[in-house]
């Protein structure tokens, strides 16, 4: 399990390039691998390498939630300098959380998370 969990698996074999490089992939595969874990019992793969290739597509959800700096995907309705104020426009927005599930969807078949 986890075999192909790797910056060169995500990057090389499923063509992705969200996540820039080995470092940042590094820092979130940890947190990936234990939000999967919570799942696997609940998991069968649609293809060979199905969970591998999740858990990096939730490496890469951590990833832009991190780097966004705004929750769940919004984006910045307005800011101000002075007195920093900042608001969010999450209306259309999904949130990490649901980009993730979709992802381990695409891969795996759920038998029964309730």
């Amino acid at each position: 399990m986890f075999e192909n969990v790797s910056y060169t698996y995500y990057h090389n074999t499923m063509g992705r390039s969200v996540v820039p490089d080995q470092a940042s992939f590094a820092r979130w595969e940890p947190e990936a691998k234990a939000y999967m874990i919570k799942l696997l019992p609940f998991l069968i793969e649609r293809e060979p390498g199905g969970i591998d290739k999740a858990t990096c597509m939730v490496v890469e959800e951590y990833y832009l939630a991190a780097e966004s700096g705004v929750p769940d995907g919004g984006r910045v309705a307005s800011e101000s300098i002075d007195s920093y104020s900042r608001s969010f426009d999450i209306s259309e927005a999904k949130s990490s959380g649901s980009r993730k599930e979709e992802w381990v969807l695409a891969y795996c078949l759920r038998t029964d998370l309730r």
